[in-house]
């Protein structure tokens, strides 16, 4: 209701494994399938339920840990980075959705930023705890004959490669649900 979306959320194959493996993630359990000092990369189709999903699990964890997350919509980030600087992002656990919607650069004054590569190399530099949504994978397949993968393309391979040492990559299968 909250989004004017007066659905249920549906249980379903696609959805199920995703919910499993983020139980077994935020109660430490040992059969989880990645790293439970990482972030979550949460990657799929638009309108399968990424941002819901996410969005319940940081809330959760806000309202059960002393970890209060702070979310931020992709579109909103360069805003939000002017207003409160890169410092105050770059500890804080963070839940960014919709990676790869941002404004690539940010003029302040003169000095330009580009927020998701210098942002995400504090990030990894502090050990931060990031959970994010996006349209892409981070380890897809990369043919150096071909263009590279949208992520590689919009932020460069060292930004990415830190993405990697950062999140678990979890996919979120199927088709838009918002029809």
């Amino acid at each position: 209701m909250e989004r004017s979306e007066p659905r249920k959320f549906v249980l379903d194959d696609f959805n199920r494994p995703v919910l499993k493996e983020l139980y077994l993630y935020v109660t430490g359990h040992k059969s989880f399938k990645g790293s439970l000092h990482k972030g979550i990369h949460l990657w799929g189709y638009y309108g399968t339920g990424k941002t819901s999903i996410l969005q319940a699990l940081t809330e959760i964890i806000s309202e059960t840990t002393p970890k209060i997350i702070e979310m931020i919509n992709a579109k909103e980030f360069g805003k939000k980075l002017l207003e409160r600087g890169m410092v105050h992002y770059s500890k804080k656990p963070l839940f960014i959705d919709d990676l790869g919607r941002e404004t690539e650069e940010i003029k302040d004054y003169g000095n330009v930023t580009k927020p998701v590569p210098d942002l995400y190399y504090l990030r990894k530099e502090n050990g931060s705890w990031t959970f994010q949504t996006c349209q892409y994978s981070l380890t897809e397949p990369w043919d150096k004959t071909k263009d590279p993968p949208p992520l590689i393309k919009k932020y460069g391979i060292f930004t990415v490669d830190r993405m990697i040492a950062s999140f678990n990559e979890i996919e979120l299968k199927g088709k838009s649900r918002r029809s």
